[in-house]
């Protein structure tokens, strides 16, 4: 977002060595998976992002865990962002918006979300 494309592009490499050493130590936790997604799609490996957050999906289902899923959609609505896939990242969050909150709300995505944080829409390459 500051235009440094080569301190983004080192902050995801550094990243990526801590985040991946997690999803290694529990390859069930999605969370970890789509943060990992997220930075690999930073680091313009798009079809390796597309493929963990989604399967990261299939790990963190709103029947097995409705605290984390509504987190690992929005991280897959971003990783189909910064890879230009735009229908798709609103597909996935118009399925969140038109979900009952719940409980959970602090994991919902508002439009507030989207207008005060840029990595929701941003390219980060």
């Amino acid at each position: 977002m500051r235009g440094d494309k080569k301190g983004a592009q080192a902050a995801f490499a550094a990243a990526r060595l801590e985040v991946e050493k997690a999803v290694l130590a529990d390859a069930s936790d999605g969370r970890a998976l789509s943060l990992l997604a997220m930075i690999d799609a930073g680091l313009g490996r798009q079809e390796q992002a597309v493929q963990e957050a989604e399967h990261a999906c299939d790990l963190v289902t709103f029947e097995n865990s409705a605290v984390n899923a509504p987190i690992v959609r929005c991280n897959l609505a971003v990783v189909y962002a910064w890879n230009g896939q735009l229908d798709l990242a609103i597909s996935e969050l118009d399925q969140l918006v038109n979900r009952p909150a719940g409980s959970n709300l602090p994991a919902q995505p508002t439009y507030g979300d989207f207008r005060a944080k840029p990595i929701m829409g941003s390219a980060a390459k």
